[in-house]
């Protein structure tokens, strides 16, 4: 996994501390966990993959 934290360009740091990126590059498609804590302020997650939050309960998806 590689992590990075990149610092926006200055019109943006009144309003966004950091982007940070989390990628697998790897060949392990298995299914990854992870934490993140909660600093107070909003964020906002993107995930490439289609299916990223899809969870099947009781035979219906939901998202």
């Amino acid at each position: 996994m590689n992590y990075q934290q990149i610092y926006p360009t200055a019109p943006l740091r009144k309003y966004v501390r950091y982007f940070w990126i989390l990628e697998d590059d790897s060949l392990d498609f298995s299914q990854k966990t992870f934490k993140i804590m909660s600093d107070g302020l909003p964020g906002l997650i993107f995930q490439e993959s289609k299916k990223a939050f899809q969870q099947k309960y009781q035979g219906r998806l939901f998202f």
